[in-house]
């Protein structure tokens, strides 16, 4: 791992807000993410960009920046270890009192950080320790809300209600954390496993901290291709052998921690999908110690555990035949 720092990155000050972006491969979008943040009418950030292995021209994007911006940057690089390692790095370097996680395609309107700590300035002291995060909404290029707005009552609503609402949208959203609350909670990092959902996170921090939501628009949520630092699991990519073993990693924590999970899930179809990534992985014997690091602590029920298991045998032989590489 090397560190960049430019000039004006200086270890005794403080700062406001920190802004994160996690990058691979995408040099040509990351100039325009860099832009929005160079052109926000608030004034006290820093910037932290950490790249996960590109080999791409990324570092050229991020040197003349460095270079001319007036504000503190730190330049990560690092081996590919997926995005969570990715942000993990960028949570243990921030100094703001806020964070926020911007992916390497989309950008933030001017006005996004002066929003963000407006309104958490003006959430009462006492009240503040029980937030992890303030959440605001996204339009698309041609400044279309993206989804439904918030209730205007949503943060008066019992937090399981309002969080509720906010997950069964199903659209784009945008989070400014609470710095100190990300750095004592890590996304985990599991060996052999390069992706995981963001909800492994934020689903068990739900247990512990509520969320303040806006309806300010304040993310340009650009569609013309998936981040490089996703998954690879939609529709028309085929899949590999660390798909399945991210996949069978992430079931085995969900279905581990159900109660945590089970909102806006089935048990049954992840339980199946545990048993499908099981199944494949059972036919390379170097996956062994893998599989065995992702056994079950517990059954919800034993009788659906066998009604799926041996279905799944030709189902993860069809998996094999119609979406993995060949």
């Amino acid at each position: 791992m090397e560190q960049y720092k430019n000039k004006y990155w200086d270890e005794n000050r403080d700062v406001k807000i920190t802004v994160l972006t996690p990058t691979y491969n995408r040099k040509d979008t990351l100039l325009r993410t860099i832009r929005s943040i160079e052109n926000q009418v608030f004034s006290d950030w820093e910037y932290i960009i950490v790249n996960d292995g590109s080999t791409d021209s990324t570092d050229k994007v991020v040197e003349q920046f460095m270079q001319t911006t007036k504000h503190p940057v730190l330049y990560i690089k690092k081996e590919n270890g997926g995005v969570h390692t990715a942000r993990n790095l960028g949570f243990k370097n921030a100094r703001g009192e806020l964070l926020i996680n911007l992916d390497s395609d989309d950008e933030l309107v001017p006005e996004a950080l002066k929003v963000f700590w407006d309104t958490w300035e003006k959430i009462p002291h006492i009240d503040k320790a029980k937030y992890r995060e303030v959440v605001a909404q996204c339009k698309d290029e041609s400044g279309k809300r993206v989804g439904q707005p918030f209730p205007q009552n949503i943060n008066q609503l019992p937090w399981d209600k309002a969080r509720k609402i906010c997950y069964e949208s199903g659209e784009e959203h945008v989070a400014c954390f609470v710095a100190d609350v990300m750095k004592r909670n890590l996304f985990p990092e599991p060996e052999g496993v390069t992706f995981m959902t963001e909800n492994i996170l934020w689903r068990k921090l739900d247990q512990t901290y509520c969320a303040y939501y806006i309806n300010d628009m304040l993310r340009i949520y650009h569609q013309e291709g998936n981040d490089h630092l996703s998954s690879g699991l939609s529709a028309g990519h085929k899949k590999t052998i660390q798909n399945c073993k991210n996949a069978l990693w992430e079931s085995t924590q969900f279905l581990n921690d159900w109660k945590i999970y089970q909102d806006g899930g089935s048990y049954a179809k992840e339980l199946l999908r545990y048993c499908i990534m099981n199944h494949i992985l059972r036919q390379d014997a170097t996956q062994r110690k893998f599989r065995k690091g992702c056994a079950l602590k517990g059954i919800k029920n034993k009788c659906l555990f066998y009604l799926m298991w041996f279905p799944s045998i030709p189902a993860a032989k069809l998996y094999q035949k119609k979406k993995m590489k060949r």
